[in-house]
């Protein structure tokens, strides 16, 4: 991924996500990366890759058909995007569309009329996901577990708020992680109030995710996930918890 500029997500299974989302400019590629591969280092269960989006160009719907955030459940959530800003929303958890909207509004973006993309990221933990499956009790999961479970997006401040200046190394490669900021939080000293002092995580289960592939600049297309499989060969490990789905 660290050689494309844009990451393309499309749903399937009744999943309506269409969703590109631009990649920061890597400036020395040989010691930095957009993407930080985490282990059992920042919480239980452990397993995902994640950065901080450019703002710009990243536009497009992210579509769950089921999901319980922060205690509250969503049915067909819809979220739109146009340069990283949300500009509409909607679910169906009721007849009334007014209704749904102002549930949105008020859980899930907080009461907040300016609210960005923060983060994109895989989740790779498939044994989680099997696991949570297995028991039935994947959409009920707490985020900070079923976003070890498929690629996800976070709405509000990006991983590294009030932190962009510390350096941070991927444990694996030792390349620094540069990808800490947004247009958004880079006029932090100018504007300190660019926060909105919350981060949540939506995730695209594997079974809803028909397509995550990065770009190039040439338009070469690397894709990583495919109909809810990983397609690289050095990921192939990760489907046979997969395989019965």
């Amino acid at each position: 991924l660290d050689t494309c500029q844009s990451v393309h997500l499309k749903g399937f299974n009744g999943n309506q996500t269409e969703l590109t989302v631009q990649l920061q400019l890597l400036t020395d590629p040989q010691e930095q990366t957009n993407f930080l591969n985490c282990g059992g280092d920042l919480n239980i269960p452990h397993g995902e890759i994640f950065t901080t989006p450019q703002l710009t160009g990243t536009t497009g719907l992210l579509h769950v058909k089921e999901v319980y955030l922060k205690d509250h459940f969503y049915r067909d959530l819809k979220l739109h995007f146009a340069d990283g800003q949300v500009t509409d929303y909607s679910c169906e958890n009721t007849p009334n569309s007014e209704y749904n909207r102002q549930y949105v509004f008020e859980n899930l973006l907080q009461s907040t009329n300016h609210v960005s993309m923060g983060e994109l990221a895989i989740g790779t933990n498939t044994l989680a996901y099997q696991s949570a499956n297995t028991y039935g009790n994947y959409n009920r999961l707490p985020i900070l577990l079923a976003e070890k479970m498929g690629p996800h997006i976070a709405i509000g401040d990006p991983c590294f708020a009030r932190g962009e200046d510390s350096p941070v190394y991927n444990l694996y490669g030792g390349k620094e992680m540069v990808a800490r900021e947004n247009e958004l939080t880079r006029k932090r000293r100018e504007k300190p109030d660019c926060y909105v002092n919350f981060h949540t995580d939506i995730t695209i289960p594997y079974h809803e995710m028909g397509l995550f592939e990065g770009i190039q600049k040439d338009g070469t297309r690397v894709t990583i996930i495919q109909n809810g499989r990983f397609v690289p060969p050095e990921a192939a490990a990760l489907n046979r918890y997969l395989e019965d789905m």
